[in-house]
């Protein structure tokens, strides 16, 4: 089964969709937009949390990645760099965690991780793992590609799935079992 919330094509609204033919067919089911976290693109600096729209911490949203493990948890990465996390469904946010260079970040069991660019010491998607209490940033590895860095913003996705790390930066997808210190 695939899910995802995306944009309907008629009236560009957002719309959650599933699949239960690998992608092949995706149908609508709009009872369930009500329970998921996501940011409209035409409105960035509004979060839709599970039951709540609410303001962001920020005025232009990058990334967002609710916790499943606590369902009311969920970290955002703004335009400016800034990461916000919140543990009850964003009627708070934590303080600003500062990381130069982040472009996207994701859940993972020890926290959240974040991907970041242009740094001197990794060319190329260099990784950070943010526990959640307290927040720490503690860089972890490097995956070197050779994209210039100014071109990855948008273009790097990162996920963790039972113990593996994903990647995928331009056209580069690789997995690690370490945290991003060695890659397959």
């Amino acid at each position: 089964m695939v899910e995802m919330i995306g944009l309907s094509a008629d009236g560009c609204v957002p719309q959650f969709v599933k699949s239960f033919v690998a992608g092949s067919d995706f149908s609508d089911y709009p009872d369930q937009l009500i329970g998921e976290w996501y940011v409209d693109p035409a409105d960035r600096s509004v979060i839709h949390t599970p039951g709540n729209a609410v303001v962001a911490p920020c005025t232009s949203v990058v990334a967002l990645a609710p916790r499943s493990d606590v369902e009311d948890g969920a970290a955002v990465l703004c335009s400016d760099a800034q990461i916000f996390t919140t543990e009850d469904a964003a009627a708070t946010w934590s303080s600003p965690v500062q990381v130069p260079g982040a472009v996207n970040l994701a859940v993972t069991t020890m926290g959240y991780v974040i991907a970041t660019v242009g740094l001197p010491e990794c060319a190329g998607v260099q990784l950070t793992y943010l526990s959640v209490e307290p927040l720490i940033a503690t860089p972890t590895g490097c995956l070197p590609v050779a994209i210039p860095a100014e071109t990855m913003h948008g273009n790097v996705a990162i996920s963790e799935a039972t113990g593996s790390l994903w990647v995928w930066a331009g056209d580069t997808v690789k997995r690690s079992i370490d945290q991003g210190i060695s890659w397959q």
